[in-house]
């Protein structure tokens, strides 16, 4: 018997081989056999016909086998179903195996496809989603004194505003993401205590991103000819998520925004960070960041 065929790649063995055994008696006059073989792999019926076994053997490449006893001849013919398709997306997800696919597994016949959320493009190692940035490739749709940020999966148009004057106190913007105070007059107590910068950033994370993690530093600089601050304090003064963070020094002029508990997306969240400087025991000035979060529906 021929050594059989393995089968390929993707595919297992759905059942093993099947032999019918034909027989046919052999009397003073000879028996026409018609046989019907079923291709099933290409789906074709084909017919082959013989005066007796033995012609019938010859022409399907089989040798026939002789039992004298009850004077018959056999002839034994092999056929295969077509191997049945590995659904790899499922066996590796049952297996505890790695992902196969960083977002979605397509099962296809005799292998498998990654594909990719809206907003996202497969990388080339035909697995990993690279995320599209809409606001490089001018993809986006912001209006004319709007600012486009690029997020997972997507992009938001924001629109960085100063505080509108309230007394004594008036900002004016400086930068696409900072606002300065104006000067204070000398006698006015509530000017040289509200925030002397505004700064604005906008940050995309991932889903369930692994924690602690440090998500944003501010720093004091000196003017040149002019004495630094001598200390500094940092703290979290608004927000709609305080819990999930943590605002610490991490040397003499550096402070800290560290994510403690993870962030399920998609959802935006903001948290407002200050930094105070003293000279001595002397307030300086303060500094305030307004740190916007987008975090995406995916944890890529």
């Amino acid at each position: 018997m021929k050594e059989l065929q393995k089968q390929p790649i993707g595919y297992k063995k759905k059942l093993n081989v099947i032999s019918l055994i034909l027989s046919a008696f052999f009397f003073k006059k000879k028996i026409s056999v018609n046989v019907h073989l079923i291709s099933v792999r290409m789906g074709e019926r084909v017919s082959m016909e013989g005066n007796n076994t033995d012609a019938l053997a010859q022409r399907s490449g089989l040798v026939p086998t002789a039992n004298i006893k009850h004077r018959q001849k056999y002839a034994r013919i092999f056929f295969f179903l077509p191997a049945a398709d590995v659904n790899e997306c499922k066996v590796y997800k049952l297996e505890g195996a790695s992902r196969l696919c960083m977002h979605t597994c397509i099962n296809i016949p005799g292998s498998y496809r990654c594909s990719c959320p809206s907003g996202y493009r497969l990388f080339g190692d035909g697995k990993s989603c690279e995320d599209i940035d809409e606001c490089v490739l001018s993809l986006h749709n912001c209006s004319t004194g709007t600012m486009c940020v690029n997020t997972g999966g997507g992009f938001q148009c924001v629109n960085s505003e100063c505080p509108k004057p309230s007394g004594n106190v008036s900002y004016v913007k400086t930068s696409p993401f900072q606002c300065e105070r104006t000067p204070c007059p000398m006698d006015s107590r509530s000017c040289h205590y509200a925030p002397k910068t505004i700064s604005f950033h906008y940050l995309p994370l991932p889903s369930n991103l692994v924690t602690p993690t440090v998500l944003f530093r501010m720093a004091t600089a000196s003017a040149p000819g002019r004495p630094g601050p001598d200390s500094l304090r940092f703290g979290i003064v608004g927000g709609n998520s305080r819990g999930h963070f943590v605002m610490q020094r991490s040397d003499r002029q550096t402070g800290e925004l560290i994510l403690v508990q993870s962030l399920q997306g998609p959802q935006t969240i903001q948290v407002e960070v200050d930094m105070s400087e003293y000279l001595g025991r002397s307030f300086q000035a303060k500094h305030v960041s307004k740190i916007t979060i987008f975090v995406s529906a995916y944890e890529f």
